[in-house]
């Protein structure tokens, strides 16, 4: 078998003298085809292709514990993995703090990137319903900038594109693909790792490379067959049907049909397209956003509501250059960003009601700046003196008017539904959630990509420790260990602090705003709460 192949394999290689570069040189292409034993069993099946999947698949391939390992990702439409900014920014743009920009450029997308970033080294944030106001530049944090905003599209291109650098023997790009049906370990499994996750979590400090019998096995190895198909798997309709031959490259991949090699992938993840595909994996990562496909067909359930408000996204052209400046006021309906982005323009992140979205989408650019103008520069609505605090700190000084906008520029203004959705659980037997999958925030701070960037680095990490000590990459109880505990602390953190924020300022009575203005005030005076405020948002 496998493990006794590379055992004598191994004896061998430590026998040879004089001959190092050989003896590399195998023993990489034995890892490699010790990363999956079967043809139609890849090691990582990531479905969605957006920003957090394609970070969780370049991190993946340019680390050299977890780079031989077969990845496959899915997605319903064909995506590029040419570099091709627009004339204009495009709509959908991401504010990426300092440890985000880490994970990028680990992923090695970064120097492609950075030519079409917009750096900023100043944040203004203030209350349209009184006096207060608090500013942040990059020295308060002892950093060269606060962060930069790119776009979508550009940020996901660039992870792709670097994917295939590094690993292009060892990825498959599978799309268009819908998924019509995932089956996971038999349910009986699932209970018994449900009992056996009642216990006492590891706290050593260090990787627990222990499966959830205490065993670790080899990576290279098929897990036990289980005794029966999972319990949770339905059909559905998802997206374009049919294969790109150019992008497409999972023949190796695709199993032949359900029925072939049952025994012995009974305990892994086993996926059936809509075309009739068939692939199996050790591990299903669900990065298909927050109305995610995979999720649902894990029986796995979320909380959260919606804020029956929308967020309008528009490029426009301002009367100054930005000055590598951040701006968001917080408006009755919601806060108003205005960030800067590449060539000089901003973008617009404006969130309101479903009414008054439409309504601005359908007006021209010059009438599009004069709402965004009022709503932006208007003064206060209370009529509330200036707090004594400030007055005696002269803390309305360091306030500084935004530049006036001239027009939308590009594609119209859109909108999109605005919520917040969480998971109980991220994950499951064969099974893990990341980003919006796992969790859906308001935009108001820009975290929600920082957040599943978080994830992709973490979940990359885990299956780098699974890989170094021979921990099979699917087992639940390790990755509830290595993954899902830290970054559930991590993001319910930052969950409730974002809806605090969002409740706080949707309080539009005189003595709220009062104290609200008063507390902004204060904290622009209290240098270190705010840098600790600050180095929090930047994830420091």
């Amino acid at each position: 078998n496998y493990s006794c192949k590379k055992q004598i394999i191994m004896i061998c290689l430590k026998g040879v003298v004089g001959l190092w570069p050989a003896r590399q040189h195998l023993s990489r292409v034995l890892s490699r085809s010790l990363a999956t034993s079967n043809d139609d069993i890849f090691d990582v099946v990531i479905v969605g292709s957006g920003m957090v999947g394609s970070a969780l698949a370049a991190l993946l391939a340019t680390n050299p514990l977890t780079s031989t390992l077969r990845v496959a990702i899915l997605d319903q439409k064909p995506q590029s993995l040419q570099l091709a900014p627009g004339q204009y920014p495009d709509l959908r743009v991401s504010t990426i703090t300092p440890t985000s920009l880490s994970v990028i450029q680990r992923a090695g997308a970064w120097g492609e990137l950075q030519p079409h970033a917009a750096l900023f080294s100043k944040m203004q944030v203030w209350d349209s319903s009184g006096p207060g106001a608090i500013r942040w530049t990059s020295d308060d944090v002892g950093m060269p900038h606060m962060g930069c905003v790119v776009e979508n599209q550009l940020l996901q291109s660039t992870l792709l594109a670097a994917l295939q650098r590094h690993a292009p023997e060892t990825t498959s790009l599978v799309w268009p693909a819908s998924l019509a049906k995932l089956s996971l370990p038999h349910h009986q499994q699932q209970q018994k790792w449900q009992q056996g996750t009642a216990g006492t979590p590891n706290t050593g400090g260090g990787p627990s490379c222990e499966g959830s019998q205490g065993a670790k096995p080899s990576p290279s190895s098929t897990p036990t067959p289980g005794s029966g198909p999972a319990a949770s798997s339905q059909s559905a309709s998802q997206g374009t049907e049919g294969q790109s031959s150019s992008e497409r490259r999972a023949g190796s991949g695709a199993g032949p049909g359900p029925g072939s090699g049952a025994a012995a992938g009974a305990s892994l993840a086993v996926l059936e397209l809509q075309d009739g595909r068939v692939m199996r994996a050790r591990l299903v990562v669900a990065a298909d956003g927050a109305a995610s496909r995979v999720r649902e067909l894990a029986g796995l359930r979320t909380s959260g509501w919606d804020y029956h408000q929308r967020g309008l996204v528009a490029t426009v052209r301002t009367s100054v250059p930005h000055d590598d400046t951040a701006w968001q006021r917080f408006l009755p309906t919601g806060p108003f960003a205005l960030l800067p982005v590449r060539g000089g323009l901003s973008n617009i992140v404006w969130s309101t009601t479903p009414a008054a979205a439409r309504e601005l989408e359908g007006m021209s650019p010059t009438q599009f700046a004069e709402a965004a103008n009022k709503a932006l520069h208007d003064p206060p609505s209370a009529a509330a003196p200036l707090p004594l605090l400030a007055q005696l700190a002269g803390g309305s000084d360091r306030y500084q008017p935004p530049p006036l906008i001239e027009q939308w520029v590009g594609t119209s203004p859109k909108s999109f539904p605005l919520q917040l959705k969480y998971a109980g659980r991220y994950v499951l037997p064969r099974l893990v959630l990341i980003g919006d999958a796992a969790h859906a925030v308001h935009p108001l701070a820009g975290q929600g990509v920082n957040l599943g960037l978080g994830d992709a680095d973490a979940l990359a990490k885990a299956l780098a420790a699974a890989r170094q000590c021979g921990a099979d990459p699917g087992d639940a109880v390790f990755l509830q260990d290595q993954y899902e505990r830290p970054r559930q602390a991590a993001n319910t953190a930052m969950i409730m602090a974002l809806d605090a924020v969002k409740r706080t300022f949707a309080l539009q009575a005189t003595p709220f705003a009062a104290l609200r203005s008063l507390g902004l005030d204060a904290l622009n005076m209290a240098g270190p709460i705010k840098n600790k405020i600050m180095q929090y948002a930047m994830g420091l």
